[in-house]
């Protein structure tokens, strides 16, 4: 669960429900609550979260779920599996959608190089200044412990990709 305080209200990113349930990675939602009562204002619909991938049962392979959350601009982002998605904060309506960014460089696609432990679903997401930065390591195919990073900006309002840069390398020790 993600959890951010923001103009009066509380944002997470959760299960729909506390059932204990058999699924180990249950989609998750974008609840915005108001903080003193607990009132629910709006709930996403389900999404797949980071670890919900299609190797699921693969040795290495990032199998929490989790759903990347940044507010800002009255809007709520969220990176799921396949794309980042904006809400209106007031209303819950979506704003906006678009795909991550390619989740690996060159052969890595076929050979499907699971070193970096599902680290193609790691990443950070923020929102400054109408705009929102999506950054995530790809993978590269090569045994190391360094994945190079794909910068993503993104106009806040529209969801248009302003501009796209490969910058530095992931690492993990």
């Amino acid at each position: 669960c993600e959890i951010i305080y923001y103009n009066g209200k509380l944002i997470l990113s959760m299960a729909k429900d506390s059932k204990r349930s058999t699924n180990a990675n249950p989609p998750l939602s974008i609840v915005v609550l108001e903080p003193q009562s607990g009132e629910v204002f709006w709930r996403s619909q389900p999404m797949a979260s980071l670890g919900d991938l299609s190797e699921r049962g693969k040795k290495n392979v990032l199998k929490q779920g989790h759903i990347m959350i940044a507010v800002g601009n009255d809007i709520v982002a969220a990176a799921t599996t396949d794309e980042i998605v904006a809400y209106h904060l007031a209303s819950g309506e979506i704003s906006w959608r678009v795909n991550r960014p390619e989740k690996s460089v060159g052969e890595a696609e076929k050979t499907k190089t699971r070193l970096h432990f599902g680290s193609f679903n790691l990443g950070s997401l923020v929102i400054n200044r109408g705009r929102v930065y999506f950054c995530q390591p790809l993978q590269s195919g090569k045994m190391s412990n360094l994945a190079p990073m794909t910068l993503l900006c993104l106009d806040a309002k529209s969801g248009n990709v302003l501009w796209r840069k490969k910058v530095g390398d992931w690492t993990y020790t």
